[in-house]
């Protein structure tokens, strides 16, 4: 970890017109090259406020400064924001929501289902993709049927009833993927999962047309890992165009305590996506895999092999003294976390290695040309010529 710190969402002491304490709950980021989006998964209330907000940042690890709120309407009117992503050419934000709830005969719930694009450098030009207005509720919520179709089982033949998205990216091919958190019946029956959908889309001029080809490419196990807490489930994925590899994270909430919180983050190279090979695990060292006290939901590239993690904490604010910063946090209600992970070696390595875990074990790591480690290939020169050294040895005696 390269560096950690807090960030303030909106002035200490913010109450919703209920008179509650308002929480940053930023589930979702994105770095544009000369700022930071963050977005809450619960709304910010207050004039010139909303749930997507933004920070000057040059690319180094601290971010500081006062947050710019986005206060076009769609920005407003879409609900639970879970990841954002840029498009290929860095010239287009796409956010999406969790679409994890409708409610029928009734637009109440439609905000929750809004995919969005604006321009980078004109925010203000936001819009809905696959936009239907019903009572003057404009969201995208008639794509709830072509998700629910592709997420199919033999237990939900006809559609999944109920899903989550926390994850969006933009892949090479005109491509957008959505990462899959949760299936189930409803909210209160379901599985945590790790699944990727595709679809294709063109670019008119500022729209987003979505094709109709969408279907699941991609599917793992998080708990498969020995190290990983059951109850595990995909939080964002992010396409890096600088090592052609999406990033996965991964979260858990075994409790609402700072240490029953937590994640994990991952590497999947382009190529093992398209065979369907189990990403790589982000270790600290060759034992120990990079662990987040907080609890990881978005991350967002940066250069020079570094990545940026925003955590949403719920309404988690840890404890006063923090004796153990690898699984305790304390922050205040105004506050998110996040993360810079310098990712070093091949490709996998957070200051140290990565290994790709199989249900028992991790497999040899490989540099990045494909080539065996220096450590490796060392041990398998040693083996070899005790090989031939026993050989000789049983041909001398043979020979006496």
């Amino acid at each position: 970890m390269s560096h950690q710190g807090l960030i303030d969402c909106f002035p200490a002491g913010l109450q919703s017109p209920d008179g509650e304490v308002v929480y940053c709950e930023a589930s979702a980021l994105v770095f544009d090259g000369s700022h930071v989006v963050f977005a809450s998964d619960k709304p910010v209330p207050g004039e010139g406020r909303s749930s997507v907000f933004s920070f000057a940042y040059a690319g180094r690890n601290t971010i500081e400064g006062i947050p710019v709120y986005q206060t076009s309407e769609p920005f407003i009117s879409a609900i639970k924001y879970e990841d954002m992503t840029l498009t290929i050419d860095g010239a287009f934000v796409i956010a999406t929501t969790g679409f994890d709830r409708v409610k029928p005969d009734s637009v109440q719930w439609d905000g929750y289902n809004t995919l969005l694009i604006w321009p980078v450098t004109t925010p203000d030009d936001v819009a809905v993709v696959s936009a239907t207005t019903t009572d003057g509720v404009t969201s995208s919520v008639g794509l709830r049927d072509n998700l629910s179709r592709v997420l199919t089982t033999e237990e939900f033949p006809e559609g999944m009833p109920y899903f989550k998205i926390e994850g969006i990216a933009v892949i090479p091919g005109q491509k957008i993927l959505l990462g899959i958190r949760e299936t189930g019946s409803d909210y209160r029956e379901f599985e945590y999962t790790a699944i990727i959908l595709s679809v294709s889309f063109t670019l008119l001029k500022d729209e987003l047309v979505l094709g109709s080809d969408f279907e699941q490419i991609y599917r793992f196990d998080p708990g498969s890992d020995p190290g990983i807490p059951k109850g595990t489930g995909l939080s964002s994925i992010e396409y890096d165009p600088y090592n052609d590899r999406l990033y996965l994270l991964t979260s858990y909430e075994t409790e609402q305590t700072d240490v029953g919180l937590g994640g994990h983050l991952w590497v999947l190279p382009m190529a093992d996506l398209k065979m369907g090979l189990p990403p790589s695990l982000v270790h600290r060292d060759v034992d120990h895999p990079l662990s987040f006290a907080h609890k990881p939901e978005g991350v967002t590239v940066l250069k020079d092999n570094r990545v940026l993690v925003v955590h949403d904490d719920d309404r988690v604010l840890g404890r006063d003294t923090v004796n153990n910063p690898k699984t305790q946090f304390s922050k205040a209600a105004h506050q998110t976390a996040y993360s810079v992970v310098t990712l070093t070696g091949d490709a996998s390595r957070a200051e140290t290695a990565v290994t790709r875990p199989s249900a028992n074990e991790s497999t040899p790591v490989q540099d990045s040309d494909g080539e065996l480690s220096a450590p490796l290939a060392w041990i398998i020169i040693i083996v070899s010529l005790a090989g031939v050294w026993w050989l000789t040895r049983g041909l001398i005696r043979y020979r006496d």
